[in-house]
């Protein structure tokens, strides 16, 4: 089964960011332009935060009609600072040895989450999830996941 997840483009610093102005420019000129290349989705997920809503809203435009749901298993508002460090709420930052999150969290089952939405489902999510599954991802950018064999390509 085929899932499609759309990885966030640059982001902002702290706690729940949004995308940066190049950011959101990469995600509404190369996801947005480029959309068609994907199955029409029957289900939208999108990450709880602010940059994974603005992803999904990018997307709104080609799927007025479709069903979307939230879930911080697709993105939370904690992000990473690329230094060690998650900013958490109230902005503050903690190690990410003292972090839970998705990643390497053997409680959570990310293969088996994906595999339970329906197929084409497109997620609004980022590089949590994508190290969840164990795969590398790039910003702004579209890969096609296959659910029976745990592999990724990028579509976009």
């Amino acid at each position: 089964m085929k899932i499609y997840l759309a990885t966030h483009g640059e982001k902002r610093a702290g706690f729940n960011p949004a995308h940066t102005a190049d950011g959101l420019g990469q995600v509404i000129d190369v996801l947005g332009n480029q959309f068609q290349k994907i199955p029409k989705p029957p289900l939208l997920v999108v990450g709880s935060g602010f940059r994974f809503e603005e992803t999904y809203l990018a997307f709104l435009q080609f799927l007025p009609s479709t069903t979307v749901k939230w879930s911080p298993f697709a993105g939370s508002a904690d992000a990473s600072d690329n230094n060690g460090k998650i900013a958490i709420a109230s902005n503050n930052t903690v190690a990410e040895a003292d972090y839970i999150g998705l990643a390497g969290n053997p409680g959570f089952d990310a293969w088996k989450f994906i595999s339970s939405l329906p197929p084409n489902t497109l997620l609004c999510s980022g590089e949590e999830l994508m190290s969840a599954l164990g795969l590398e991802s790039n910003k702004g950018r579209i890969y096609e996941l296959e659910t029976e064999n745990k592999s990724c390509r990028q579509v976009i």
